[in-house]
Formats: structure tokens, C-alpha cells, sequence
């Protein structure tokens, strides 16, 4: 679309420059991803040295494109819900590659019916997600599982984070200590990443691993 006729059709005057125009778009299109189904993007065409066209590009968050083959719409938010997802999940985990998401989806319905679930739900279907290979051979690591748990599975994280604490020694609990941590800067961030290793650790082995 030419930036004129984008400019008439949207209502913004034709006294702002293009740049200014511009930043009118990104700051639209970052309200509408985050408040919509919506996933827009746009990139500037240039003529010369100068910007004549916008391109844009559409896409929904909340369908996997196998859907649309399939003609089903939104067949694996529904199997997600079914797993106990709430809707506010599926977005992001429906952007796992589908050569991983769908088998653990049918993994985890299958231990459901077998009677195989040792944990959660949840965290059956993160563990299957974290064996399985993408197109390209490659499996998601320890810390990407554990990141997906803590954002998806519904879990609040101060009631993981006090679980680990209890958990630990006196000693450790000491040394995690918000006086101790504070002694000098040096000691605090070496603390506070051993912490947070020791913290995505233990969810990975108590929460996810079958």
C-alpha cells in the first residue's frame, strides 16, 4: 500500500512525515499483538532512497496452520484445553514447532487413559515436548522446558520458589540469605546465580522429569 493512500485511510494527516507515520504504525500493531488474536507485521519499501509502500502481513495467534488444513479451527487450543491449559497459555505454547507439539499432546492423552501420570498433566506434557526432536533434530534444553513450566503450567512461582526453599539446608537457606547475599556485590551475584540454577534444576527434576 502506498504511504499516502495508508495515510488516508487511516486518518493520519498529510502534513506528518513518513517517519512519523512509521511510528504511528509500531505503536498500533504493538496494541493490537497484545490485545488481539492478531500477529501483524509490516516492513517499509523503499523507491529510490525514499519510503513509498508499507507491506503487511496477517496471521492468528491462536490457530496452528495445521488447523487450517485440516479445516478445523482451532483444533489444538481445544486438545490444549482439554489437557488443562488454560486459554491464556496457548499462545505461546502453540508456537512449539508442530512436528513436537502434536505427538506430545497425543503422548500425554494416552498416559492420561493408561493411567501413566506419576506428576500433573502439565508437567507429562513438558517432559514429552522436552524428548521429542523438531524438523531439524534438535530438542529443547533442560532451562527452555522449565521456562515454558513456569510460564504455562499454572503454577504461581512463589509457591515453586517457597517449596524449593524448604527444601534446602539450614545452611543453604543462610547462605541464600538477603544479609548474606548483600555482604558485597560480588558474593550476591554469585549467589543469586547459583540460586536460580539450583532453583530451574530442581523444578526440572521434582516437577517435570517422569
Amino acid at each position: 500500500m502506498e504511504t499516502q493512500e495508508l495515510q488516508n485511510f487511516i486518518g493520519i494527516s498529510k502534513n506528518k512525515t513518513t517517519s512519523k507515520l512509521i511510528q504511528e504504525l509500531k505503536a498500533c500493531i504493538i496494541k493490537i499483538n497484545n490485545k488481539t488474536n492478531l500477529e501483524i507485521e509490516f516492513k517499509a519499501i523503499r523507491t529510490s532512497r525514499k519510503i513509498t509502500h508499507i507491506e503487511f502481513s496477517f496471521c492468528r495467534t491462536d490457530q496452528h496452520p495445521l488447523d487450517e488444513i485440516n479445516n478445523k479451527k482451532n483444533n489444538l487450543k481445544a486438545q490444549l484445553a482439554d489437557l488443562g491449559f488454560k486459554q491464556e497459555r496457548h499462545k505461546s505454547l502453540i508456537k512449539i514447532p508442530i512436528e513436537v507439539l502434536i505427538p506430545a499432546i497425543s503422548a500425554t492423552k494416552k498416559a492420561i487413559e493408561e493411567k501413566r501420570i506419576t506428576k500433573t498433566i502439565e508437567a507429562y506434557f513438558f517432559y514429552q515436548v522436552g524428548i521429542l526432536k523438531d524438523k531439524n533434530g534438535k530438542k529443547f534444553t533442560g532451562l527452555e522446558l522449565v521456562s515454558m513450566f513456569k510460564n504455562n503450567a499454572g503454577v504461581e512461582r512463589h509457591t515453586l520458589w517457597s517449596e524449593f526453599y524448604a527444601q534446602l539446608s539450614e545452611e543453604k537457606k543462610t547462605a541464600y540469605s538477603q544479609t548474606s547475599r548483600e555482604k558485597n556485590r560480588i558474593t550476591k551475584e554469585a549467589l543469586d546465580n547459583d540460586f536460580t540454577n539450583k532453583f530451574n534444576k530442581w523444578i526440572y527434576e521434582t516437577k517435570i522429569k517422569q
